[in-house]
């Protein structure tokens, strides 16, 4: 049973070269800005035979934020307005520990909005739009990462694992935020165990839930998400341990309703839930409803062509690239660098 609670988040390094060692200097130093969908650019809709400028209850809003996370933000923007925090939506959930800038949907005039006075938060743009945004509702996103060398001489092995991220892609695992210490593992006793899950969340939130129903339901779907993740990066580990090719097809993020068919990948799917004495049906027996996963497909590896980089002063290397909507920065740097890189800001 103890290797069950333990559940160690692991990533097996796709390049072959000895850890470097980096870190973040500041929070400016990770930056990250969304690539919208095309109909979020857009200022002007045809309305039968005419063209006319976009309008409607919603306003869009590219907010700079530093130092916060999204559903924090969207709480606080709530408060501000007035207005139920379902009415503040975004199309990307983004870390606290960085600066971003990001697209949010708010049902509130664009007058208020930009009046908004909240601490490390800039209103860029606004402009009208005709209906709320989604989670995922964006191509991707750029970023610009500013890392700081222990030895400049480490440069050429970044140069030569970058080289490799160009040729051979990179594993698509989720990052290790997704996790924390324990994220995960509260997510397998939530399937498990409803006492055990409540008694880690308390302690972990530190508060003081009565049952489970008490417990916001974002953050039990958050727990559950966490373990989905965990098995799926577990199943990239054992692809990795015999295989030294990437598959850039999409495979199962295990749920409900998955279905595992009869090939590789889903074998070793089937051997990762077996060590945690899980079964796919186990995920409609959670003991809230809401928080039952219907399972989805993600590409196991991504391609990554356009990394740019260049060395400053002061042993700074400066790393510029977009990944698709879902792909982690942190684990693209973590193969470049040898998962070596301290990603809490000195």
């Amino acid at each position: 049973m103890l290797k069950l609670i333990r559940l160690p988040v692991r990533y097996r390094c796709w390049t072959d070269i000895k850890p470097v060692r980096c870190f973040l200097s500041r929070k400016e130093d990770f930056i990250v800005k969304e690539i919208p969908l095309p109909e979020i650019k857009r200022k002007f809709i045809r309305s039968g035979s005419k063209i006319r400028r976009m309008d409607g209850s919603w306003t869009l809003a590219l907010i700079r934020k530093k130092g916060w996370n999204t559903m924090d933000l969207q709480k606080a923007v709530a408060k501000k307005l007035g207005i139920p925090k379902n009415d503040v939506t975004f199309a990307g959930n983004k870390d606290k520990n960085a600066v971003t800038e990001q697209w949010f949907s708010i049902k509130a005039n664009q007058r208020d909005i930009k009046k908004l006075n909240l601490k490390s938060v800039d209103i860029l743009e606004t402009r009208p739009f005709n209906k709320r945004l989604f989670l995922g509702d964006l191509l991707g996103n750029e970023f610009i990462i500013r890392l700081q060398l222990k030895k400049m001489t480490d440069i050429k092995k970044i140069e030569k694992n970058i080289s490799i991220i160009k040729k051979r892609g990179m594993p698509n695992y989720f990052g290790p935020q997704r996790f924390s210490e324990k994220n995960h593992i509260i997510g397998y006793w939530l399937i498990k165990d409803r006492k055990k899950a409540l008694a880690m969340i308390n302690s972990s939130c530190k508060k003081t839930y009565k049952t489970l129903e008490c417990v916001p339901k974002n953050l039990l779907k958050f727990y559950i998400h966490a373990l989905q993740s965990w098995i799926f990066n577990e199943t990239i580990n054992r692809w990795l341990a015999v295989e030294d090719r990437a598959y850039y097809k999409e495979i199962s993020v295990v749920g409900w309703k998955t279905t595992l068919r009869k090939n590789k990948i889903d074998d070793i799917i089937r051997r990762v839930m077996k060590n945690l004495n899980l079964k796919i049906q186990d995920f409609k027996n959670s003991h809230i409803k809401v928080i039952c996963p219907r399972g989805e497909r993600r590409k196991m590896f991504i391609k990554v062509s356009d990394i740019n980089y260049k060395s400053g002063p002061y042993n700074n290397l400066l790393l510029n690239f977009t990944l698709p909507k879902g792909s982690y920065a942190t684990v693209l740097v973590g193969q470049i660098t040898g998962n070596k890189t301290d990603w809490k800001a000195k």
